[in-house]
């Protein structure tokens, strides 16, 4: 177990909660497949967007898709210039 701080309200509360690291790590494939399994299971349940101001249902929310690393550029001098494979820049 790992203590975990969570932050609430806009930023404004937290409160430190032991959890365990696998079901609560919040980056990468494993949780798109966690967050893709709860809103099969709970469609109709709403959640809250826009900093709190407006709701939609987790059953509408569209499916997206993560760029492959093949897609990706290389971005130097502070995004003035793009690096990839494919030109001589």
């Amino acid at each position: 177990m790992t203590k975990v701080t969570r932050t609430g309200s806009r930023g404004t509360s937290s409160k430190e909660v032991e959890t365990d690291e696998i079901e609560n790590n919040f980056a990468g494939d494993s949780f798109k497949e966690y967050q893709k399994k709860k809103a099969e299971e709970h469609p109709d349940v709403q959640v809250t967007t826009n900093r709190g101001t407006d709701s939609t249902d987790v059953g509408d929310i569209p499916e997206t898709e993560t760029p492959g690393d093949d897609t990706k550029a290389k971005v130097q001098n502070r995004g003035t210039q793009k690096n990839s494979d494919d030109c001589n820049c």
